[in-house]
């Protein structure tokens, strides 16, 4: 599966963002370029992407569950 993501100016990533994410998505700043990645994917002819450096840092996190738990554990702690 390929991504494509058109540039955002009212809510624009960080540049350290901005390129781990181009590593795993086909990134584009105006509306031609990303019709003309569109087109090369239709044809087969598209690099695939498959890093997923973005999703690591900014999404997905170690232990996700138990620190959700312990934030709410702490949280109640300071209520007492």
């Amino acid at each position: 599966m390929e991504i494509f993501v058109l540039s955002d100016d009212v809510l624009p990533l960080e540049r350290h963002a901005l390129e781990e994410l181009k590593r795993r998505v086909h990134y584009s700043e105006s509306a031609d370029e990303i019709i003309s990645k569109i087109n090369l994917f239709l044809k087969g002819k598209l690099e695939k992407k498959r890093d997923n450096t973005f999703y690591n840092h900014y999404v997905h996190k170690e232990n996700t569950k138990e620190n959700i738990l312990k934030l709410i554990d702490n949280l109640v702690a300071k209520q007492d």
